[in-house]
């Protein structure tokens, strides 16, 4: 059962647990920001496999990546650096500042486990230099090794805020009858 609060606005989660408008606009954000993040990643991913299908030229890489970002919205000024805007540069949409401001909306809410897996997603994403990023394959590998740090952000949350141990079969006949008698 969820309890209202009077003052501030806020629900109750569980007793003496209180969420927050605030808070609540925070998570809605941290999981919007990841969800970015991992979305502009596998595309990269997609377009560099379509390249390789299509004989793996860099103009072929190029097309599929101008493709990706402008259904993002991204505008690209120069064609050879859309790979290194899709990653880092562009400010709303490239896979760095997606995960920075998830970092961002992260801190007024979240464990610092989480914390610390969005800054080792961060570093992987700055770690990388223009000419990292040339081929089909080495942006298949980028795109796999930050979508890897996504989902190890994503088990910290399940683990943190989700994670439970398993109900034996006695406990779960147990929490059955309750609810029947109810």
């Amino acid at each position: 059962m969820i309890q209202t609060m009077e003052e501030p606005r806020s629900l109750s989660v569980a007793r003496d647990n209180w969420l927050t408008e605030s808070r609540a606009y925070n998570l809605i954000w941290l999981g919007r920001w990841l969800e970015r993040a991992e979305s502009i990643a596998r595309g990269m991913d997609t377009a560099a496999k379509q390249a390789l299908r299509e004989g793996g030229g860099g103009d072929t890489l190029l097309d599929c990546l101008g493709n990706l970002a402008s259904s993002l919205g991204a505008s690209v000024e120069v064609r050879e650096e859309v790979a290194a805007e899709l990653l880092m540069r562009n400010s709303g949409s490239s896979v760095l500042q997606s995960l920075v401001k998830a970092r961002l909306s992260a801190t007024q809410v979240a464990p610092v486990e989480l914390m610390r897996s969005l800054t080792e997603a961060i570093l992987e994403v700055e770690s990388l230099s223009n000419e990292a990023i040339e081929t089909p394959q080495q942006i298949i590998d980028v795109a796999t090794a930050v979508i890897d740090k996504i989902a190890d952000a994503g088990q910290v949350i399940e683990d943190e805020w989700f994670g439970r141990e398993s109900l034996s079969d006695e406990e779960m006949y147990h929490r059955f009858a309750q609810q029947q008698q109810q």
